[in-house]
């Protein structure tokens, strides 16, 4: 080959190869940041259901305490006891929605 013509094709191959390696480049950004972004909602998907866990736990102890207050102060001669139905209610409940 004559120098001519390899002075050519070395022209046009430069700036291919740069522009593989730059789209290469890219493309192994994106797939990195990809990565990351789903790596980040699995993140944030576990803390909001972490703060839900806590949130019922709270609630909970919340309907415990609510009951142990109305059965603190019952008589043991009346046979009704007509403030038991809601905290008994919310304790149920709670239990329904435990993980």
């Amino acid at each position: 080959m004559e120098p001519a013509t390899l002075a050519a094709i070395a022209a046009f191959v430069g700036p291919i190869v740069a522009l593989v390696g730059v789209l290469g480049s890219q493309l192994l950004t994106n797939q990195r940041e990809d990565k990351r972004r789903n790596h980040e909602r699995e993140l944030k998907k576990l803390e909001l259901e972490e703060k839900r866990n806590e949130q019922l736990r709270v609630e909970r102890l919340d309907a415990y305490i609510e009951l142990v207050q109305s059965t603190y102060t019952i008589d043991p001669h009346i046979d009704e006891y007509e403030g038991l139905a809601e905290p008994f209610a919310k304790i149920e409940r709670m239990q329904d929605c435990s993980p």
